[in-house]
């Protein structure tokens, strides 16, 4: 016997079993993939849910937060000293807000817990929150989508909430809730 002789079976069966061993490989390969995307949407999923209900309960406490008799006074008279000093204790308070502001139903600014920082400010003048005050003017709460704060740069997205006397809009109460906030809570943990 030759070299080639004894060499040659082992070769070919070598070859022969390759792309058994490398779609056995590839097959392995695919199912770790899988489980990695099935984890990931999961992670996704779950956080998409804890995103909501935390955006569910700030959207609650503004709804509570509009129906103190001192911001709704503040709306009717236009006298904010008192709703000022309400308002910066809520933020103090409340680590998911940016900012706490009460806005006529034109969306100008008329109190807030910055020590007036947004007073003045339209936000029906700014296009990505004119539709917060449309919406609010309309009687409707509403989320509007993520920007930038005009006064902080911080990423938020604006809760506002009509202020209401009976059936009547008398304003709008601004609550940016801070992104950063939410990721430090719960993404991070």
């Amino acid at each position: 016997l030759t070299l080639v002789d004894v060499l040659f079976p082992v070769v070919l069966l070598a070859l022969a079993f390759m792309p058994f061993i490398a779609c056995k490989q590839a097959s392995s390969d695919m199912e770790n993939k899988t489980i990695q995307i099935q984890h990931m949407q999961a992670i996704v999923e779950q956080t998409d849910l804890t995103l909501d209900q935390w955006l569910f309960e700030c959207g609650r406490n503004a709804n509570i937060l509009a129906q103190e008799q001192v911001l709704i006074q503040a709306c009717e008279t236009g006298n904010n000293a008192d709703s000022q000093i309400y308002l910066s204790s809520y933020l103090a308070q409340s680590p998911a807000y940016e900012n706490v502001f009460l806005a006529n139903v034109e969306g100008v600014i008329i109190s807030d817990a910055m020590e007036g920082a947004t007073l003045g400010i339209d936000i029906s003048e700014m296009d990505l929150l004119r539709v917060n005050q449309e919406k609010t003017a309309s009687g409707q709460q509403w989320l509007g989508d993520a920007v930038l704060s005009p006064i902080t740069k911080r990423p938020v997205a604006l809760i506002s909430t009509p202020v209401r006397t009976e059936d009547k809009l008398v304003g709008i109460l601004g609550t940016p809730v801070e992104l950063n906030d939410f990721a430090e809570r719960y993404l991070n943990n």
